[in-house]
């Protein structure tokens, strides 16, 4: 709907005068970006609230029983035990994304070259 370029012929003998709304467009962009800029102070700020909160188990010595007992006593620091983790989860999204592409561009080349036209509108 683009009511914002309608006019009305009873206001003048012009169709090209946009109709009035102006203010209430600019009233929605400001509340609209308000609320975005909001939206990105809120997740800063529960960021900077949870690295607060989980801050003493990036060097404290006392949590290293902890993780010990968690990896089966192969590591007693947090990044011992973290850095494989993240090195797995990384590897098999990359690999993820290997696969995805090779078979996107097939279905690519599929619709391009093989299907039927009424498919390809699709």
């Amino acid at each position: 709907m683009q009511t914002n370029t309608v006019a009305r012929e009873s206001d003048s003998g012009s169709l090209n005068q946009p109709v009035a709304g102006e203010k209430a467009d600019k009233i929605f962009r400001a509340l609209a970006w308000t609320c975005g800029i909001l939206i990105l102070v809120v997740l800063a700020a529960v960021t900077i609230f949870l690295l607060i909160q989980a801050w003493p188990i990036f060097g404290d010595e006392g949590v290293s029983k902890v993780i010990s007992n968690f990896s089966g006593g192969r590591t007693s620091s947090f990044w011992g035990y973290v850095l494989p983790l993240l090195f797995g989860t990384v590897l098999v999204a990359a690999l993820a994304l290997l696969l995805a592409f090779f078979v996107s561009m097939g279905i690519a080349l599929f619709i391009t070259f093989y299907a039927p036209k009424n498919w390809r509108a699709c």
